[in-house]
């Protein structure tokens, strides 16, 4: 058999490749990190998610020790109060701390001095009303920010504020927000309380199938 038969890929028309002896060009250089508005909150934040974590599992010794970290960010929050916040900065760690269970006065004495040209203040504004429980307000707020779009693990705490913020008179929104923090945050606290909201919901629209399925995976995972 010839050469051509046996590799479909020769013969006429197919010449072979040539090499131009350029070199391919370089890739795009990786975005920098923005600065943290608190620096040193990484850590922080990363041992109070694995510390409400433990709370899931039970261990009450847990309880102090989220005390501890969210009193410590507290602290860092009061000291910057009034201070200038540039637009280039993360204010994530003061959204997550204040949707985590942190000291809402100290988050919002922060936020407010978002300024109006910084990307997230639509997020940071919604998450004001949210924290001074205006639910309305805090409902058009979130309504532009999709959860997906943002960086784990903020973007499960927005989904939950969004839900809690839309039980009263949007139960749909809040049941699609309570599904998506179980999708972002599985086996996490943040799941844990977006299953007892799930529960109460379809047991006060009387769906038995839906609380019955939700009320067993509650019961399966926690």
């Amino acid at each position: 058999a010839s050469a051509a038969a046996e590799d479909p890929g020769a013969g006429a028309g197919h010449e072979p490749a040539q090499d131009t002896g350029e070199a391919a060009p370089p890739a795009p250089p990786l975005p920098q990190p923005r600065a943290s508005v608190l620096p040193g909150a990484a850590a922080l934040l990363s041992g109070l998610f694995q510390v409400q974590d433990s709370i899931v599992k039970g261990e009450r010794s847990a309880l102090k020790l989220q005390s501890d970290i969210l009193k410590m960010m507290r602290e860092q929050l009061l000291a910057m109060r009034g201070r200038p916040i540039l637009p280039e900065t993360d204010i994530g760690p003061v959204l997550q701390f204040g949707l985590a269970g942190g000291d809402p006065v100290a988050a919002v004495q922060v936020l407010v001095f978002v300024p109006e040209d910084h990307p997230d203040v639509d997020l940071a504004r919604a998450v004001v009303s949210y924290l001074r429980r205006d639910t309305r307000a805090a409902q058009a707020g979130f309504e532009a920010v999709d959860p997906l779009a943002l960086p784990l693990p903020l973007g499960a705490y927005v989904a939950m504020a969004k839900g809690n913020a839309a039980m009263a008179d949007n139960r749909e929104t809040a049941i699609r927000n309570f599904d998506l923090v179980r999708l972002l945050a599985p086996g996490t606290l943040l799941e844990e309380v977006a299953l007892r909201r799930l529960v109460a919901l379809y047991a006060a629209a009387g769906d038995a199938p839906a609380f019955h399925r939700v009320a067993a995976s509650y019961a399966s995972r926690f």
